[in-house]
């Protein structure tokens, strides 16, 4: 259904939110804004945050006999519903006239997804639905336990030791307690298993990634609570850089060139050939700042 909303509003995905030429219309540094600021900084210049929110705006906030729960903001469909007349997120896309029940038989030996559009938006960006134009909008993130997906993948990969292959469950909430914690049923107190885990690159990376965190935090927990806690290492996110990551990302979104970006922001640093290390650096933390507009760490 979406599918054909979008088709009615082409537009180029991302979109600059600011001009990237004026320095004074950006933060300069991690503190100046909270984690939660700076996640919305790169969240809504996510290309597919842009694009899912355009569809989401234009699709009618009631419908005739269901009123709100119409899909936009919740509501399921009903077997006999014709998707076509459902504004929720439905992926893959339904056939013109089918119904629900026609597409669960279609669609019964692959994945599927048929959910309101917010509780997509939810689920993919952990976010409720909001203007990537708003700058400061309040409530934008939901707490982390409200959009963890329960996928199948990251899958754990067993390996041997002495202690014997451990059977784990597949998925997150097969071995979740009623608190939601997660048990691994290995040696926490001497730990000589590496803990391996695969990916489906068939699937949204950033899911994976966050439920992949959960699984390595709950080992880390665990083996505080027995005594043995991991040794860590400070890893220090480049807070001081965010601004610039900002500033490129709404100059590539625009077609800058690399030359015309590294002249305005680094003026003073040579950019010559062969080097090209202006360049160099501004594709690394253009990569970086790309990651951070699919997951920023809130924590």
């Amino acid at each position: 259904m979406w599918l054909g909303v979008f088709c009615r509003y082409p537009m180029k995905y991302p979109y600059p939110i600011k001009n990237w030429r004026q320095s004074d219309e950006y933060p300069t540094g991690g503190n100046e804004l909270n984690a939660d600021e700076w996640a919305w900084e790169f969240t809504r210049r996510n290309p597919d945050y842009q694009q899912h929110w355009d569809i989401f705006k234009n699709l009618p906030n009631s419908s005739p006999e269901v009123g709100v729960k119409n899909g936009k903001w919740k509501g399921d469909p009903w077997l006999k519903q014709v998707l076509e007349n459902y504004h929720g997120y439905v992926s893959p896309p339904a056939l013109r006239g089918e119904t629900y029940e026609q597409y669960i038989e279609r669609n019964s030996e692959i994945e599927y997804c048929v959910e309101s559009y917010q509780d997509f938006f939810i689920r993919k960006f952990g976010a409720h639905p909001t203007d990537p134009q708003e700058s400061n909008p309040e409530y934008v993130f939901v707490p982390e336990c409200m959009s963890e997906n329960y996928e199948e993948y990251p899958r754990e990969i067993h390996l041997p030791s002495k202690y014997g292959l451990v059977a784990h469950p597949k998925t997150t909430d097969e071995f979740a307690d009623k608190d939601g914690f997660l048990h691994q049923f290995i040696d926490l107190e001497n730990f000589e298993v590496p803990v391996v885990l695969a990916f489906d690159l068939g699937k949204e990376i950033g899911p994976q990634l966050k439920l992949a965190e959960e699984i390595l935090k709950s080992y880390e927990l665990a083996r505080k609570e027995f005594g043995n806690p991991i040794k860590k290492t400070r890893t220090r996110r480049q807070e001081a850089n965010f601004g610039m990551y900002l500033r490129i990302l709404d100059a590539r979104a625009v077609d800058e060139d690399w030359e015309a970006i590294a002249a305005a922001l680094y003026p003073h640093e040579d950019n010559g050939y062969p080097n090209f290390r202006v360049t160099k650096k501004l594709k690394k933390n253009f990569k970086t700042a790309m990651q951070y507009t699919a997951w920023f760490p809130r924590n």
